[in-house]
């Protein structure tokens, strides 16, 4: 990509031309699918955002982003300076902590701005154009996508960039900082934080599914903790810190409980609950101007705390999450898309084919996909895999349950409905006479093609709908429960109180 003017963002221009100026099938005309019972679907499309990880945003729509003066596509007036001593463009603290101090851009304005660069070019030195664009925040091709005059009717560059706040908040992002800073801060007045962190991690138990993706405790030995202190930030990847944010806000809000409160605690737990109402936004619970009124919260508090030098651009990012969620009624982070590289690389490997390497690449990728996809389907509130019970399951329940058969199965892991998996184990919330019930899972079956578990039951004895946490007393009888009615499993520690267990958000 290195070699083509525009990098990808030539690539992108091509493909999307193919798309949009399609004389096979042109948007407004549409696409005829045929489905069955002889049914016929036309489906017309449009440009709707453009969904990316990091840098490759910027590159694509040809900016400079962090580099350039005026950072933001979406602002008019946030332009950067270095104070005086400060070296590097990242360096540059920004100063904008409410909406009321942006003025917001329209795509008119985006492309207006566009444009008078690209009529400067002819007029300019090299070195001035390089000025100009250094000012207004472009990378300028003419092979770049808002170089092309056929897009342009399809193109709206402010509504269609989308920040992805998985980068934004967990990649080398707002609670990478926001973590390291409360604890340093309360490592300052005088507790161990730092060196309890990984006994605290220990007494938490995550669901089965994040077992995976880290060891909680092995974050925070003293060699990790000495490299977090150097970089200002906690150095662990972005699903590490959705794993992690919960139990340090947790253990914060612990020692605000015990007097430890400060401008700088309330900053974070301003910034964790910013991460709650992101992640819950795919449910639906969530609005713009909550996003929004979470963002100015946090970032006044963390002006309060004298952290605006840590507020690299990302933390910007936080005052245009309600923008996006307004226009086009969701977030999409890219979460799984990280995820999917594994599944190019896995395939790749194992292709023989060196002549026709990337068509045969791209035909054993989609295959995959597809089959995935019909696979899901099937899944919908199913055992993962079907495996023959156990002999003592199969005598529980034909002993209590009056079930018996030969279609029971058993397996650790349910699949639900929205594509999350329970693990045996697992402490899960369940449909309950109010709003949730609270269980352990003890096996996963099913039979007559229908799911459920077998779990051990908790009852209620404290919920704090503020913090998210709520407390149960264990071992109040064995039930058996739906798939339909499985809602998610949650995070867990056991105390004297009794379980406890983190809430999220959209639960709340």
């Amino acid at each position: 990509m290195s070699t083509l003017e525009g990098h990808m963002g030539q690539v992108m221009k091509v493909v999307m031309e193919k798309i949009f100026l399609s004389n096979d099938a042109p948007p407004e005309i549409g696409l005829l699918l045929h489905g069955p019972s002889n049914l016929c679907f036309r489906v017309h499309y449009q440009l709707g955002f453009i969904v990316q990880d990091g840098a490759s945003q910027k590159i694509t729509f040809g900016l400079k982003g962090d580099s350039g003066s005026n950072f933001c596509l979406k602002c008019c007036n946030q332009i950067v300076f270095l104070a005086e001593g400060e070296e590097g463009l990242e360096n540059a603290v920004l100063r904008a902590t409410t909406k009321k101090d942006l003025v917001l851009a329209s795509d008119d304005d985006a492309l207006n701005s566009f444009d008078r660069l690209a009529a400067r070019k002819a007029v300019c030195t090299p070195a001035e154009f390089q000025d100009w664009q250094q000012a207004t925040g472009w990378s300028f091709s003419t092979h770049g996508i808002l170089s092309s005059a056929a897009l342009r009717p399809w193109l709206r560059p402010v509504t269609q960039y989308q920040h992805d706040y998985m980068h934004g908040m967990c990649s080398n992002g707002c609670l990478n900082i926001g973590i390291y800073l409360v604890l340093e801060h309360l490592t300052s007045i005088g507790l161990q934080s730092w060196r309890s962190m990984s006994d605290y991690c220990k007494a938490w138990t995550l669901p089965a599914v994040c077992n995976k993706v880290c060891d909680l405790p092995s974050l925070f030995t003293p060699s990790k903790v000495e490299s977090y202190r150097k970089a200002f930030k906690v150095k662990i990847t972005a699903s590490e810190v959705l794993c992690l944010y919960p139990i340090v806000k947790h253990y914060v809000e612990s020692m605000v409980r015990q007097g430890a409160g400060s401008h700088a605690t309330t900053a974070f737990l301003k910034l964790c609950k910013m991460m709650d109402l992101l992640v819950a936004t795919q449910h639906g619970v969530v609005t713009g101007q909550q996003l929004d009124k979470a963002a100015e919260e946090t970032l006044h508090f963390f002006k309060l705390a004298n952290w605006d030098a840590f507020c690299i651009k990302k933390f910007h990012w936080l005052l245009h999450y309600g923008d996006s969620l307004s226009y086009h009624h969701l977030l999409l982070p890219v979460w799984t898309m990280e995820r999917k590289h594994k599944d190019v690389t896995t395939i790749a490997t194992r292709v023989q084919n060196l002549n026709f390497f990337e068509d045969t690449l791209y035909t054993e990728v989609l295959s995959q996909q597809l089959h995935n996809l019909v696979a899901a389907q099937k899944l919908e509130f199913a055992l993962e895999k079907n495996s023959e019970a156990p002999k003592q399951l199969q005598e529980f329940l034909k002993q209590h349950l009056g079930i018996s058969g030969q279609d029971i199965f058993a397996n650790k892991v349910l699949v639900l409905s929205a594509g999350n998996s329970v693990s045996q184990g697992d402490v899960v919330l369940v449909q309950g006479t109010a709003a949730w019930d609270a269980a352990q899972i003890l096996v996963n079956f099913s039979f007559a093609g229908a799911a459920f578990i077998l779990a051990s039951q908790c009852a209620l004895v404290s919920y704090d709908s503020i913090c998210g946490n709520a407390t149960w007393t264990e071992d109040a009888g064995i039930i058996m429960v739906p798939a339909k009615d499985v809602l998610v499993s949650v995070t867990y520690t056991r105390s004297r109180a009794g379980l406890v267990t983190l809430i999220p958000h959209h639960l709340r």
